[in-house]
């Protein structure tokens, strides 16, 4: 478990260290958002346990995320109290709770920038957009699944683009500033994404994606005979749909809040699809955005539930708390899992086909 081998570690060394000296140091291989989230909270040690250090810390980015929830749909249109309602609805998702308040983890930080990136593209503000991506991005690298669909969007005003660009360092160290205050060599900070690579040489960290599956068939000297060229299919195929995403967004201009978010929605869940390498909780991104969307235009509903049983049976393999794992394999969890992912993929474009067709039929061309 995470808390036990990476975050309970971290928190003795944060709660160990004289000062701010521990953060000059690779104590971590996570960038200081969340970091400096948990130093925050563990000032309040004598009062409270570590386990209840842990949780706070991931509760807060919990918390951002559903105020960043309520923004988003207020932005698209929806009246106060149903924003109010949908923001607080994310906080029930089972992914939601299971991320943060079961497990711990930190991907509602990131999350939740990239949907104020949305709520900024919403309201035409599309330098604050990029600037919003950027803190995303440097919180943790799974919020460039967004980036193809955030290229579709803002290549249409280059200066934004440019601008985004060149906030995007600036950004990340103030993200990291805990780190550069502490003394910790900035090319060090630069380079954290790059020591992360090489955590782990798995096909395969029980997402819901067909290369759970290949490799619950492979032995592991088959695995690691083919692990670098099934590496590089992988990075293909989504190189592929990382062109073929922002070519499309491109081509259909969404200027509609609902089109936004089914396009945003679209990069989330097709590049931890395709991608190699990916952990159980690599779809949050696309999950939430499925239920943001499916509050903007109800034909999405089917495939936001989905996505949440997907969920449920994926995060069984890593911890259970719904008691699966007592009737199911890792096996048997995983390729439920993965099912579930396909049959939210499909509905996800049935429900688009459906508008599009209702769109055609009620603007039907002249004979």
């Amino acid at each position: 478990l995470d808390q036990i081998i990476f975050l309970q570690p971290w928190l003795d060394s944060i709660q160990a260290s004289d000062g701010l000296a521990i953060f000059a140091t690779p104590f971590t291989n996570y960038t200081g958002g969340y970091v400096g989230v948990l130093w925050g909270w563990s000032l309040a040690g004598p009062l409270l346990s570590d386990q209840a250090i842990l949780k706070l810390a991931s509760l807060t980015g919990t918390a951002l995320l559903a105020l960043s929830a309520g923004l988003l749909l207020r932005r698209a249109g929806l009246p106060r109290w149903e924003s109010l309602f949908g923001g607080l609805l994310t906080l029930a998702l089972p992914s939601v709770m299971m991320n943060g308040a079961s497990h711990a983890q930190a991907d509602a930080f990131y999350t939740a920038f990239c949907l104020l990136c949305l709520a900024a593209l919403m309201a035409d503000r599309r330098v604050l957009a990029g600037v919003a991506f950027c803190a995303a991005l440097s919180f943790k690298l799974q919020a460039i699944f967004l980036a193809p669909f955030l290229a579709g969007v803002m290549l249409r005003d280059w200066r934004a683009v440019a601008l985004s660009a060149l906030a995007l360092i600036p950004t990340y160290l103030v993200v990291n500033g805990l780190y550069v205050a502490a003394g910790r060599p900035v090319i060090d900070v630069l380079m954290i994404y790059g020591t992360q690579a090489d955590t782990y040489r798995e096909i395969s960290m029980n997402a819901a994606n067909p290369w759970f599956l290949i490799q619950t068939v492979l032995s592991e000297d088959a695995h690691d005979a083919a692990y670098r060229e099934m590496v590089l299919v992988g990075l293909a195929l989504a190189s592929v749909a990382g062109l073929a995403i922002p070519m499309a967004t491109l081509r259909a201009r969404p200027t509609e809040p609902s089109d936004l978010l089914f396009w945003a929605a679209t990069s989330a869940l097709a590049m931890p699809f395709l991608l190699p390498k990916m952990h159980d909780r690599y779809f949050f991104l696309g999950e939430v955005l499925l239920l943001l969307l499916a509050l903007t235009d109800r034909r999405f509903w089917p495939a936001a539930l989905l996505a949440q049983v997907s969920a449920v049976f994926i995060y069984a393999i890593y911890f259970d708390v719904t008691g699966l794992s007592t009737v199911l394999s890792d096996p048997a969890l995983g390729t439920v899992g993965v099912t579930f992912m396909g049959l939210t993929l499909m509905s996800f474009a049935r429900a688009r086909k459906g508008g599009a067709r209702a769109e055609g039929d009620a603007h039907p061309s002249p004979a």
